[in-house]
């Protein structure tokens, strides 16, 4: 089964990792960034860079 995972990373590991034991096709990963690295990121505050 093909997988894109979504998760917050504190909460999110147990569960990634489980799926990557039952070997699922995993397409990508999506989680928030660093909170420090977002603030420091142009344009972060007003989500400028946003994709559509």
């Amino acid at each position: 089964m093909k997988i894109l995972f979504w998760g917050t990373p504190a909460y999110a590991v147990p569960s990634l990792e489980g799926l990557l034991r039952a070997e699922h096709e995993l397409v990508g990963v999506v989680s928030q960034p660093d909170r420090r690295a977002a603030a420091a990121a142009p344009g972060a505050e007003c989500g400028q860079g946003a994709g559509p």
